[in-house]
């Protein structure tokens, strides 16, 4: 099984690195989270998150190994002076289906 590594960005700047089986589902979440961020049920980040976004795929990769890609896409975009709005380093992500990576060995 495959998931995806995705990006969001703005005026042509990733500003958001993520992971998700559903990228385009995962991009709406991402969406109602912005618009509707002043009920404080989803993280302060939205609250930096710009007022018009895009999701771009940036790898599939195996499901047993998103974290490590995540983390080596997190990297590699800090690396290039990306003012991500990522809260964790990457691999504990939760939109892989909430499953482990050992699932699906």
């Amino acid at each position: 099984m495959t998931t995806f590594i995705y990006h969001l960005e703005s005026d042509g700047k990733p500003f958001y690195v993520g992971v998700s089986d559903s990228p385009y589902s995962r991009f709406k979440l991402h969406q109602s989270a912005f618009k509707n961020k002043e009920n404080g049920k989803y993280p302060k980040m939205y609250f930096k998150f710009p007022n018009k976004f895009e999701l771009f795929i940036v790898d599939e990769v195996k499901v047993s190994d998103f974290d490590f890609w995540e983390r080596h896409y997190l990297s590699l975009y800090k690396s290039w002076n990306f003012n991500l709005l990522n809260t964790h380093v990457g691999g504990q992500s939760i939109g892989v289906n909430n499953r482990t990576p050992e699932y699906y060995l």
